[in-house]
C-alpha cells in the first residue's frame, strides 16, 4: 500500500509538471535543462517519500511519537539525496510531497477531500513540531545542495542562526517564509494553507472533463493569468471557450499563447512547483 501511494504521489507530480500547455511556464514540449533537472528530483524522492509515509503510519500505531521524528533531518536527507542524484536540487517540488507522505501514514485515509478534517489534523500535527535544531538542519542543507538563495530567504525574515538552535521556530513559520519565494511551500502552511480549496477547484475541472492533464491546464490558467500580458490572456479566454486541450483549437491558442509569452521573455516558472505539487495530490485521489 506504501509503495502504491508514494508511486500515485511521484506520478502526479510529473504530470503536473509536464501538462501543456502551460503558456509561460514549463511543461513537457519546451525542452529546458531546468525540467529534467526537476524530473529527476521528483523520481528519486521515492525511497524518502517511503520512509516518511512509514514513519507517519509509526506514529499512528502508538510505535513512536512525533516528538521523536526527526523531520529536518528528513528533509535535510531528501535535499542531499537529489543532489547526489541530479547534481542540483529544487525543494518546492519535493518537500512538499515528502509532507503530505508523512500526512497520509499518520492519517490512513484514502482520500483528501473524503476524510480532509484527518488529514488537517496529521498536517497541522507535522507542521507544529518546533523541536530545536530541526529546521536548522534544513538551513544547513539549503547550503550544502547549492540552494544558499533559500537559506538567504530566511535570514533576511529574521530567522537567524540563534533562533534556528535555541527557539521553537515550527516547519509552519518557516515554509510560510519560503512560501514567499517558492509557492508551493503555501501547502504547508498548517493554518492557511490554500491546499484544500484548491483541490475542490481540481475537482470541478476534472468532473467536467475527466481529463487531469486538461484539468492540471485550467487550474494553472487560474493562477498564472494576473501575471499574463493582455494578449496572452486573450488567447487564454479563446482557448477556454474552446474546451482547451480537449479541442486542436484550444490547444493551438495555448500554443500561440506560450509562444507569445516566450518572445517577451515573460516566464511564469514560479508557478510550476504548485501545479506539481497539486498533481501528485490529485492522482492520489483518483483522477487520472
Amino acid at each position: 500500500m506504501t509503495s502504491e501511494v508514494i508511486r500515485s504521489l511521484i506520478h502526479g507530480a510529473l504530470v503536473g509538471l509536464g501538462s501543456y500547455f502551460k503558456p509561460g511556464s514549463l511543461h513537457r514540449l519546451k525542452p529546458l535543462k531546468i525540467y529534467d533537472e526537476i524530473s529527476c528530483n521528483i523520481i528519486s524522492s521515492l525511497p524518502i517519500l517511503e520512509e516518511a509515509i512509514s514513519l507517519g503510519e509509526k506514529v499512528r500505531k502508538g510505535e513512536l511519537s512525533f516528538a521523536s521524528i526527526e523531520l529536518g533531518k528528513i528533509i535535510a536527507k531528501l535535499l542531499r539525496e537529489s543532489y547526489r542524484f541530479c547534481n542540483t536540487c529544487h525543494p518546492s517540488y519535493t518537500v512538499p510531497i515528502l509532507v503530505f507522505s508523512m500526512a497520509i501514514g499518520h492519517s490512513n485515509i484514502v482520500s483528501i477531500t473524503s476524510d480532509s478534517s484527518r488529514f488537517k489534523r496529521s498536517l497541522e500535527l507535522i507542521l507544529s513540531i518546533n523541536k530545536p535544531g530541526e529546521v536548522k538542519s534544513i538551513v544547513d542543507a539549503f547550503k550544502t545542495v547549492g540552494r544558499s538563495d533559500l537559506y538567504e530567504h530566511l535570514y533576511s525574515t529574521g530567522v537567524d542562526q540563534l533562533t534556528l538552535v535555541k527557539s521553537g521556530v515550527s516547519f509552519s513559520e518557516v515554509f510560510k517564509i519560503l512560501g514567499s519565494k517558492h509557492t508551493a511551500f503555501t501547502l504547508l502552511e498548517s493554518r492557511d494553507t490554500p491546499l484544500f480549496n484548491y483541490l475542490k477547484k481540481l475537482e470541478e475541472y476534472y468532473k467536467k472533463t475527466r481529463d487531469l492533464n486538461n484539468t492540471l491546464v485550467a487550474f494553472y490558467l487560474d493562477l498564472s493569468e494576473p501575471f499574463m500580458t493582455a494578449e496572452a490572456r486573450k488567447l487564454v479566454d479563446e482557448a477556454r471557450s474552446l474546451g482547451l486541450m480537449m479541442s486542436k483549437e484550444g490547444a493551438r491558442k495555448l500554443y500561440e499563447a506560450d509562444l507569445q509569452l516566450g518572445k517577451q521573455g515573460i516566464s511564469l516558472n514560479h508557478l510550476a512547483d504548485i501545479v506539481a505539487a497539486m498533481g501528485a495530490v490529485a492522482v492520489f485521489e483518483g483522477f487520472t
